[in-house]
């Protein structure tokens, strides 16, 4: 039975025809072997697998954990899968001819084998190989409790919302990709391989605590109470309108007015209106109700043809079929049809970049548990590993000797130039003279932009447009977020950049992508949590309970997804001596980060819980306890052994774990746990269940509890002490990738608007007295940062 639409159908034929397209592979003849795979590894290799690489499932009999409905379907297209035990003698030899090694698990552990100096070996902890943390299972739950993901979404209930999509897993997965790709690029230019980790936790971390960085002098930010699954304020939300939802990201002056015109009303002019969307406590009521009534005036059909005229930043709030079905999806290329010999025809979910002049290997079914033994086995007698023999030094760091120029604001694309910092290479913020957009975040701003330098000059003026023009010349990367014809007004269009450095690696992170009708729009994160599908799928469409979660997923994966793209076109660049372009956008950052919820075959089961739900079952549930809550996640009779063994004789009547499994979520053991839960604090659970391995886990507020918790502090989420003159002595979450070779470049300093125009243009040959000119002139400026 077909169960996919009829515009689906019409996807597939686009893409089939688009993945034609092309010249090479980024990374073809490079062998991958997944090892005790999850979801994050799975991630990882699919991305590889993407790009050209032969990627290898190494399981166990019954599968690795990655195999899990319905993302398997998508996260491990195209791979081949053989089954092996460790005592195979096939086992070592499949190691061997890898030229990089995923692993899954707990710890940074490959039992066995051991490397050699050419080849990678990649591990995502999930605990950050911390103890006693690294005594839990790998779980998402349990990782985005500790991390502060769980609490970053709203629920229609007191406490934190209950886990839905597998965020810090996709998230880790997307990240790993990129240090894989840093230690690819080292191994291409030094024959030498090395160990790569990036922690779960600390990706968690940022994408919960990205705007909360504090120092000595500005302390952290205040607790505000529990998000809202609305939204935040009357400007960044979501609001009925007669016949479904609308969402609306105003948060600003400029935005809000241009909302106040599309609502064509008076009743906004009253006195105490005047800074709305910010207003009064005691005026935030009456301007909700107004804000109500006029948008449950109109159909949603109305309101999203209005924004558009308008100029507004809003857009209908979807379902997850709608999303698939409509020009977003489908101008992408981010929907694929396959056949797969298990469960027949699969809706799986597309590439999130694009590579100029590149092919993709094309949609493929997931792989059959050990159906690529005898093929993969044969391979074994030719393979070897692929590194090139060459006398050239480690350099300090992956990317030491890049210079990337930073055009963008707000979040997707400074989290790029972010991790990109921490890899090695030098970013250069370039922004306009009064600063980028998100300045206004004050230490959010600063915290995300750790470690670049900053630029700030006019170029929209002769002397500024050359400013620009040889920095441009002296890049090695150019990386911009404008909405589209904005660059070219600019001269930062890819062939204008591209003329003046054939070079450059040229990546545009993009709102809408391809998506024609939607060119010329802002984008922001919200809009793509409406429009995608994932309000409904964190709430509850049928009962019409939108969640919103304050996790900008299509803002920060599209960034990490970015910094692999940059960096595989910098290999790519090594071997052939052209520049390229690659892009991607929010789009795909949002469907690739709701990959379990998106893919679709017949009998594909449904969300079993929603961010409201306490849990799925007794076992699997949120509790109370003194100072907040933790989450218990108990899979199989050992987790269950270990969790009583820790209650001791609190649940000596239910050591069963036939029996206890079968409990609900409103139930006489659920009744239990919460007594027995109510008395512990969430320190005590590291000595009386982590450390024994039961699966129990803190859930941190970073709204409360703030970045430097002591859990984030085991974790090893944080850098103290990076230094700003007058901010004093940032506190900002960092720590993101570990190399064993060519260790990070962990940040030490921040910057303010434009604070390093005189080191940038001395680079690039302007003279003390020229650039002294250029700022008397208004060319450059350095504005004082606000303390």
């Amino acid at each position: 039975m077909n169960t996919l639409s009829v515009v689906e159908e019409v996807a597939y034929s686009w893409l089939k025809l688009v993945w034609r397209i092309g010249l090479s592979m980024p990374l073809e003849k490079l062998r991958v072997v997944e090892v005790n795979a999850g979801i994050a590894i799975a991630i990882a290799g699919v991305v590889l697998r993407d790009s050209g690489a032969e990627v290898i499932k190494l399981e166990p009999p019954g599968g690795d954990n990655s195999r899990q409905p319905s993302g398997h379907y998508s996260w491990n297209r195209g791979k081949k899968s053989i089954v092996l035990k460790p005592e195979d003698p096939e086992y070592r030899k499949l190691l061997a001819s890898a030229d990089v090694i995923i692993v899954g698990g707990s710890r940074s552990r490959l039992e066995g084998y051991q490397p050699s100096d050419a080849q990678i070996l990649a591990f995502a902890p999930p605990y950050a190989d911390a103890e006693p943390y690294s005594e839990l299972p790998e779980d998402d739950e349990l990782a985005s409790a500790l991390a502060g993901v769980m609490a970053g979404t709203a629920a229609y209930r007191d406490g934190p919302a209950f886990p839905v999509l597998q965020t810090i897993s996709i998230a880790a997965g997307g990240t790993l990709s990129g240090a894989i790709a840093a230690a690819i690029l080292v191994r291409q230019r030094t024959g030498c391989g090395q160990e790569v980790r990036v922690p779960w936790t600390t990706i968690g971390a940022y994408i919960a605590g990205y705007q909360a960085s504090f120092t000595d002098k500005i302390p952290p930010m205040p607790a505000l109470g529990a998000p809202s699954p609305m939204g935040l304020g009357q400007g960044w939300r979501v609001f009925r309108a007669s016949d479904g939802w609308v969402g609306i990201a105003c948060a600003n002056p400029v935005f809000f007015k241009r909302l106040v015109d599309c609502l064509d009303t008076k009743q906004l002019d009253d006195p105490r209106f005047a800074t709305a969307p910010y207003v009064g406590p005691d005026d935030q009521p009456a301007l909700e109700e107004i804000l109500n009534s006029l948008f449950a005036g109109r159909t949603q059909a109305e309101w999203v043809e209005r924004f558009a005229e308008f100029g507004v930043p809003g857009s209908a709030v979807n379902n997850r079929d709608q999303f698939v079905a409509s020009d977003l999806v489908i101008e992408n290329g981010m929907v694929s049809v396959v056949e797969d010999p298990e469960v027949g025809q699969v809706r799986q979910v597309g590439m999130p970049l694009v590579f100029e002049g590149a092919t993709v290997p094309g949609p493929a079914p997931a792989p059959v548990l050990g159906a690529g033994k005898d093929e993969i086995l044969a391979s074994l007698e030719n393979q070897s590993t692929q590194a090139t023999e060459t006398e050239a030094t480690l350099p300090d760091h992956p990317l030491e000797g890049i210079r990337v120029l930073d055009f963008t604001g707000f979040l997707a694309g400074p989290t790029a130039g972010r991790l990109l910092v921490e890899l090695g290479a030098e970013v250069i913020k370039v922004e306009p003279p009064e600063g980028e957009g998100f300045r206004g975040g004050g230490l959010a701003c600063l915290g995300i932009n750790v470690g670049k330098k900053s630029i700030a000059v006019n170029s929209r003026t002769p002397e500024g447009r050359k400013v620009v023009e040889r920095l441009i010349k002296s890049a090695d990367v150019l990386l911009q977020a404008m909405i589209p014809g904005s660059p070219e007004k600019l001269g930062l269009d890819y062939a204008t950049v591209k003329s003046l450095n054939p070079k450059i690696v040229y990546c545009w992170i993009s709102g809408f992508g391809a998506a024609k009708s939607w060119h010329g729009r802002p984008s922001f994160d919200l809009l793509m949590q409406a429009l995608s599908g994932q309000m409904f799928t964190l709430g509850s469409e049928a009962k019409e309970q939108p969640v919103y979660s304050s996790m900008p997923m299509a803002d920060l994966f599209a960034g990490m997804m970015a910094v692999y793209g940059i960096i595989v076109s910098i290999a790519q660049r090594d071997r052939d001596g052209e520049g390229r372009a690659v892009s991607t956008n929010q789009v795909a950052a949002s469907m690739a980060a709701q990959t379990g919820q998106i893919v679709k075959y017949e009998g594909s089961p449904e969300p079993d819980v929603t961010a409201s739900s306490l849990g799925r079952s007794a076992v699997n549930r949120l509790y109370e306890v003194q100072d907040g809550w933790v989450i218990c996640v108990a899979r199989n009779s050992q987790d269950w052994q270990k969790i009583t063994d820790a209650f001791g004789d609190q649940l000596v009547d239910w050591t069963s774990w036939d029996s206890a499994r079968q409990q609900g979520v409103e139930s006489e053991l659920a009744n239990v746990l919460i007594t027995a839960f109510s008395g512990i604090a969430r320190e005590a659970l590291k000595e009386r269940f982590i450390q024994k391995g039961a699966p129990v886990a803190p859930v941190v507020t970073v709204r409360s509890d703030q970045i430097d918790n002591q859990f984030f502090g085991d974790l090893g989420t944080n850098v103290s002490g990076i230094h700003h003159d007058r901010f004093g002595s940032l506190t900002a979450v960092a720590n993101f990738f570990r190399f064993s070779r060519t260790p990070a470049n962990v940040p030490t300093t921040a910057q303010w608007v434009g604070e390093q125009n005189r080191d940038v243009l001395l680079s690039v040959g302007y003279t003390d007295a020229e650039i002294d000119a250029l700022t008397e002139a208004g060319t450059i400026a350095a504005p004082k940062p606000p303390v």
